[in-house]
């Protein structure tokens, strides 16, 4: 039980973290530029905005994590509603394939989750 509970918080926080920084200020001076993920962004508050999300809690296996992701996710996108999360959710050797291909191909999505340290070292 301590372990699922330490997971969602870690999930809750690392999606905060993310999406917090992902809000903008409303100061922007990007008239006409490409925001991440494909949206476009013209420094107004009231521009959309598209996050690709891409994560390995598929519902079923890791339902109380893939739960807990839709939550924040519907939570934030009402708080914003100028953006838009998209997500793909995939096992975890579907998802740790797909980051090799996104990756050689220079397409890694807006916001992942990925395991510590040492997987990490040839993506950076």
């Amino acid at each position: 039980m301590k372990k699922k509970w330490l997971s969602a918080s870690m999930l809750l926080l690392a999606l905060t973290l993310v999406l917090s920084a992902c809000g903008g200020s409303k100061n922007s001076s990007d008239d006409g530029k490409t925001a991440a993920g494909g949206g476009s962004s013209s420094g107004g508050s009231g521009d959309k905005v598209t996050i690709k999300m891409m994560h390995l809690w598929p519902d079923g296996s890791n339902s109380a994590q893939n739960k807990l992701a839709k939550q924040i996710i519907s939570e934030y996108e009402q708080a914003n509603p100028n953006v838009k999360i998209e997500t793909e959710v995939l096992e975890n050797e579907q998802y740790k394939n797909k980051l090799k291909v996104l990756s050689a191909s220079n397409s890694l999505p807006d916001v992942g989750f990925t395991w510590a340290a040492g997987f990490l070292e040839p993506y950076v």
